[in-house]
């Protein structure tokens, strides 16, 4: 059996009291390291998310946006999307 190389998955919280996630977004995808990397963002809602970010995570296979449909924390949100 073939052992899978670890990933390196980094969070980021956007909220209404966090105004932009896009310059931490830049630096996390900067970052020059030999391991797969991927970059979530939970945030309230889409529509707390600029259209920016938007297009970045839609081009970037290495993003992904999660919107928190549930009306719980984002720790909750996150568990529930990614099946843990």
């Amino acid at each position: 059996m073939e052992m899978q190389r670890p990933k390196i998955s980094v969070i980021l919280l956007k909220s209404r009291a966090s105004p932009s996630v896009a310059d931490s977004l830049s630096s996390v995808l900067r970052q020059k390291i030999d391991l797969p990397i991927e970059v979530l963002i939970a945030t309230d809602s889409l529509g707390q998310i600029d259209q920016q970010l938007l297009a970045q995570a839609e081009s970037d296979e290495h993003v992904r946006i999660i919107p928190n449909d549930s009306g719980g924390s984002p720790n909750q949100e996150l568990a529930v999307r990614l099946g843990e």
